[in-house]
């Protein structure tokens, strides 16, 4: 089943997928205002801090720095770059410091609820994943391939949120984004 799903991905994705016209974005930039649909669970609205409402953006979760990952759960890097997130957020959690300044956050294109659940059920992943299935928040951060890892932060003094950094591509160095991330 999962065979097929990747390549159904590869052979029918939409051109949203696609970056050869598109410019990804990248530190420095306001990160888009994008409304997602809220987590259904209160476990994952208690660590993002959402309270109330069916959508909300990045900039409502409550948290000073932020990794946005954009994935795909039929995208091969993302699915070994899950364990590595679980371990990035373990750390995150056992540090009293972190845990309160620092969240994790997964955006997945092209996928429904129900896709969103089968990968976080099957790779343990602790923290929310928010399915796109229009590609809407995808297109916004410039497309291109998955997994896209961006950290925003709070600019102080305003309530604009700012990448501080991006990268494409699997993250291999758990331990040197964490020093980052802090």
């Amino acid at each position: 089943l999962l065979a097929a799903g990747l390549l159904l991905f590869a052979v029918l994705r939409p051109q949203a997928l696609r970056a050869e016209d598109r410019t990804l974005i990248k530190a420095g930039e306001d990160f888009p205002k994008i409304g997602l649909k809220a987590p259904a669970g209160s476990r994952d609205r208690s660590y993002l801090g959402i309270s109330r409402g069916d959508r909300f953006t990045i900039g409502d979760v409550r948290a000073k720095v932020i990794l946005v990952e954009i994935l795909n759960v039929y995208c091969g890097a993302c699915q070994r770059q899950a364990p590595l997130y679980n371990r990035l957020y373990s750390a995150i959690q056992s540090d009293p410091a972190a845990r309160r300044q620092i969240k994790l956050i997964g955006i997945a294109v092209g996928n429904d609820d129900e896709e969103v659940q089968t990968f976080r059920s099957h790779f343990k992943i602790p923290y929310p994943i928010i399915a796109d299935p229009e590609y809407v928040l995808h297109a916004a951060v410039g497309g291109g391939p998955t997994p896209f890892s961006i950290i925003v932060r709070r600019d102080p003094g305003s309530r604009t949120i700012l990448v501080a950094d991006a990268h494409l591509g699997t993250i291999e160095n758990v331990r040197g984004l964490f020093k980052r991330m802090k």
